[in-house]
């Protein structure tokens, strides 16, 4: 969680966001079950860091920085997802899943 802490403050940098969350911080709202929140798969550390149930710290909204009520652990493949795809995608796309996919 430090390593990825320290990442993120240099990523913020550059986009000129702040960082105000604590590795404590971090590390209390990690999930202790490991489970991703959103894709409900099991997290793993280690060696497989290009896996996509790698734990990713997310920021919410991503036009703000790095605070407590704008972060999230997610495994790399939601947040992927996340990011890959505006709000509107997402709710278009969820819809469909719902209405086609039983």
């Amino acid at each position: 969680i430090r390593s990825i802490l320290n990442k993120r403050k240099v990523r913020a940098r550059e986009l000129n966001l702040p960082v105000t969350v604590s590795l404590e911080y971090l590390v209390e709202i990690f999930p202790q079950d490991f489970i991703c929140p959103i894709l409900g798969k099991k997290m793993e550390w280690g060696r497989h860091k290009t896996s996509d149930y790698v734990p990713s710290l997310d920021r919410i909204n991503p036009n703000e920085g790095y605070s407590k009520d704008n972060v999230m652990w997610m495994s790399r493949k939601a947040n992927t997802m996340k990011s890959s795809a505006s709000s509107k995608e997402l709710h278009d796309f969820a819809k469909w899943i719902k209405k086609n996919i039983h």
